[in-house]
């Protein structure tokens, strides 16, 4: 199971999609999960409305090539779009990375273009969007830090590939979330390679699951 970490592997908020963040991320081995938008007509990383001081995509994009270019790039688009932009990245399409969290409307574009991305499911989106089309499902829970076994298993015998929210994204403990997960990998290993989890602690999830 590949571990995401979400903007990047920091110790304080400030930190979060830092390129500091990221070079801890990617020198652990960890994919990353991070925010595109496009500002001054450029693409940058940002999660809110971007400021001068926030990283282009071009040199998040450097920084990987550098350092491992082998880790998941789990890209969240928060601006409609940006499809053809993404495309001009040549370094980009020598990574493993999918796109998510598009509106509807934006997504038949990327469908169109034939790009990666995960549709989404939730206790609040319980019909995935494009899903035939779509490589994978990006599986939250905004109420609750319970494990949707049923919907993980049914998504995983579609063929699709699954990214978990880990529940302390949205502000819940998550050692329960993880037992269960880990339980169900251990009864389902054929399944594995094809989970990834998104979470705030990557190196703790790593000791968990790896032990």
């Amino acid at each position: 199971m590949e571990i995401i970490a979400h903007r990047g592997v920091w110790q304080q908020p400030h930190e979060k999609n830092s390129i500091k963040a990221f070079e801890e991320a990617l020198s652990s081995g960890f994919g990353i999960e991070t925010d595109i938008r496009d500002s001054n007509q450029d693409l940058v990383i940002s999660h809110d409305i971007p400021d001068e001081h926030a990283a282009t995509f071009s040199q998040f994009l450097k920084l990987v090539n550098e350092i491992n270019s082998q880790v998941t790039l789990a890209l969240n688009i928060k601006a409609d779009g940006l499809e053809k932009k993404l495309q001009e990245y040549v370094s980009l399409q020598k990574i493993p990375h999918f796109y998510f969290d598009m509106s509807i409307p934006d997504t038949l574009s990327y469908v169109r273009e034939n790009l990666s991305y995960y549709t989404r499911f939730s206790d609040i989106e319980e019909t995935p969007a494009l899903y035939s089309e779509a490589t994978g499902v990006w599986l939250d829970s905004f109420y609750s830090n319970k494990l949707n076994e049923k919907m993980l298993l049914e998504f995983l015998q579609d063929n699709k590939l699954v990214a978990l929210v880990s529940p302390e994204l949205h502000g819940f403990e998550h050692s329960d979330y993880w037992t269960t997960l880990k339980t169900f990998i251990n009864h389902n290993s054929n399944f594995k390679a094809k989970i990834k989890l998104c979470t705030d602690h990557p190196h703790e999830a790593k000791r968990f699951f790896c032990e």
